[in-house]
């Protein structure tokens, strides 16, 4: 089996929205979103075919990449600032400060894309240089008491020179779902391929102004903070596992569609 080479890395940089786009915003976490603290970021990888040498993706498409993820970030300028732990009792929330930015890596690997790019089992290990780290909290005393901060989204784009292109995201999950992150990709992806003409984007643009308007008259928010204080990496754990692709056609889709809309008809007397 191939395994996965020893990457190259060829430079971090940080990727913010345009400058003056988006002002200094404050967002409440929820006591959806706090069942999550401390626990490991999403992950997702995204392979795509790409038969060029180094100095191409180098000179044309990594600059475009960058340049349609700020973009993107403008809409989605959350992800590109920081979850804030303010001293015990009140509740961590999110915080994007103008030159806020996502980090963004880019590496190059001599390892077989087809194979890790493949429909057939792999170990999981063979995938993790492919994978951003989120950067570690950062402590600081204000005038309140001591707090952290700690970044919220990384990407990492590889390169199999001639070959394809791998980008990883490590995402944490207070910051959404993983519908969330599937709508910042696909806009990703739309702004990048129409060269930056946000005119592109056709599903609505994410709303955070709607999060306070979440109530929590039991206290949930408080009673899950009491057992999130003590915060421990979980991404650290030894993992021995395979992944598999399992690709769908488009044609099972709709059948499982066709299946569901039944289910509801039967059930509640109308389509969803």
């Amino acid at each position: 089996m191939a395994t996965l080479a020893e990457r190259c890395t060829k430079m971090v940089e940080d990727v913010s929205p345009p400058p003056g786009s988006v002002p200094t915003t404050s967002l409440p976490l929820t006591f959806f979103d706090i069942q999550f603290l401390g626990s490991s970021p999403f992950q997702r990888l995204f392979f795509y075919e790409f038969p060029h040498p180094t100095s191409y993706f180098m000179q044309t498409t990594l600059p475009s990449l960058k340049t349609s993820l700020s973009l993107t970030l403008q809409r989605f300028f959350p992800f590109a600032g920081n979850l804030v732990f303010p001293a015990p009792p009140q509740i961590p929330y999110i915080l994007y400060t103008q030159g806020d930015s996502v980090s963004f890596f880019v590496n190059e690997s001599t390892a077989d894309f087809s194979h890790l790019a493949g429909d057939h089992a792999r170990h999981f290990q063979e995938f993790q240089l492919l994978l951003p780290k989120l950067l570690p909290a950062i402590a600081s005393k204000t005038s309140s008491g001591c707090i952290q901060k700690m970044p919220l989204m990384a990407i990492q784009v590889t390169l199999f020179p001639n070959q394809g292109i791998s980008i990883g995201v490590g995402f944490c999950h207070v910051a959404g779902d993983g519908r969330t992150l599937a709508h910042f990709m696909k806009s990703w992806a739309s702004i990048q391929q129409s060269q930056g003409d946000l005119t592109c984007l056709n599903n609505p643009l994410p709303d955070f102004s709607s999060r306070d308007l979440i109530e929590d008259p039991l206290g949930l928010a408080s009673l899950f903070m009491k057992r999130k204080w003590n915060f421990e990496d979980l991404s650290n754990n030894p993992i021995k596992k395979l992944r598999i692709t399992c690709t769908i056609k488009r044609s099972q889709v709709e059948l499982l569609k066709d299946l569901i809309k039944k289910g509801c008809v039967e059930d509640n007397g109308s389509e969803p």
